[in-house]
């Protein structure tokens, strides 16, 4: 399972998580490292695009700043003529460049915007799956050695370690999908920065 979010790659690959992703599966809980595949996303990329957007917007705004010195060079060419008819177009094509600069610019800075949210609830959940791991990981451990342990056999004592130890890598698996599922409902509302 390869991860593009660089927290994310490193979640799953933590011992911690991995222990307690093989514990979760003896005892058919959820897989945390599956949870976290559905809040993979690549904020660079989306970062990458959002710039490129904003490139293309300054162009955009270049050029309309540049527009009265172009009019004004062509209408001392055109001669008096010209020069009655450039007003009327040069604001034609300043509006037009207006409108096409307004939603470029608009985009940009939406796709950074939510590039940054991404990568925000991408790096919470690696850092919040670290974590329920780490403290779940003797019980992950005990659950993967399992009830009976040499000389341990039947021991009432120890078989009800195991139940608490499996209660425990089930909750923990839980947790880890609980996390992932509340940071996923926080996507939506990042789009809405995205002009219509």
């Amino acid at each position: 399972m390869g991860f593009k979010h660089g927290a994310l790659a490193a979640a799953a690959a933590d011992g911690n998580v991995q222990l307690l992703r093989q514990a979760g599966a003896k005892v058919g809980a959820v897989d945390p490292v599956a949870a976290l595949q559905r809040i993979d996303c690549n904020p660079p990329g989306i970062a990458e695009n959002a710039k490129e957007m904003a490139d293309a917007s300054q162009q955009v705004t270049e050029a309309r700043e540049a527009l009265p010195a172009r009019h004004r060079h062509r209408g001392q060419e055109l001669g008096r003529r010209g020069v009655r008819r450039l007003p009327g177009e040069r604001v034609r094509v300043g509006r037009r460049l207006r409108q096409d600069h307004r939603p470029a610019a608009e985009t940009a800075a939406a796709g950074a915007h939510i590039s940054a949210g991404l990568h925000q609830l991408a790096t919470s959940s690696a850092n919040q799956a670290h974590s329920i791991a780490a403290k779940a990981a003797p019980s992950s451990q005990l659950v993967l050695r399992g009830p009976g342990d040499p000389g341990g056999g039947n021991d009432p004592e120890r078989r009800a370690q195991y139940a608490q130890a499996e209660e425990e890598v089930r909750a923990s698996c839980q947790a880890s999908e609980r996390v992932v599922q509340r940071n996923v409902q926080q996507i939506p509302p990042l789009g809405d920065s995205i002009p219509e």
